[in-house]
This record gives structure tokens, C-alpha cells and sequence, in this order.
């Protein structure tokens, strides 16, 4: 991300990158989505990116973790908490109310 979309907004960018994550490597359906301290600040709405993205392409899922630097002691805590939820973490694409996040 540049200066332009901190100021302006992300999630079309982020949207962009998906798809040509997608794009490049056809073999993978699915991904994680961290953010960051920058897509927190600004409050890009990074799950429903990956909702609309999952609508058009309806063999991927993207599974979102919240992880910004500023909400804890570092980015890392984002690792643990994917590492530790995985087990029943939702993607965005699903209905099903998803546990309650791990801080």
C-alpha cells in the first residue's frame, strides 16, 4: 500500500492483489488476509473484500485475521491467533457465527 491509499482507502488495492494472488497461482483456493496497523487505522473493511471476492470466484476461500500491530504486543500475536483458531476459524464466506476472536 502507498500514502495515496492510507489516505483514500485500501480495499480496492487489497481486492487487486487477491486476484492476482488467485491469478498467478491457479492451484491455490484458498489464503489468509492479515492486517495490518495501516488497514486497521484507516478501517478498510478487509472482510467483506474477501466476501465479494469469494462471490466471484465461488471455488476460493480467504479466511481474514485481524492482527494489527497497535491491538497487542506485536503482528506476530496474528500468527498465534490463525495458528490457534484454525481448527475453527470460518471463512469469510460462511453464515456460521465464528468463536469469538482470541486477544
Amino acid at each position: 500500500m502507498k500514502e495515496s491509499h492510507i489516505v483514500f482507502g485500501g480495499e480496492k488495492r487489497v481486492a487487486k492483489s487477491i486476484h492476482e494472488a488467485f491469478d498467478e497461482m491457479p492451484e491455490v483456493k484458498r489464503m489468509f488476509v492479515y492486517t495490518t496497523c495501516p488497514t486497521a487505522l484507516i478501517g478498510d473493511d478487509i472482510k467483506a473484500v474477501a466476501k465479494k471476492v469469494m462471490e466471484e470466484r465461488p471455488d476460493v476461500d480467504i479466511f481474514t485475521v485481524e492482527c494489527p500491530g497497535f491491538s497487542g504486543v506485536s503482528q506476530s500475536k496474528g500468527h498465534h491467533v490463525s495458528i490457534s483458531a484454525g481448527s475453527t476459524k470460518r471463512s469469510a464466506r460462511s453464515s456460521r457465527k465464528s468463536p469469538a476472536p482470541i486477544r
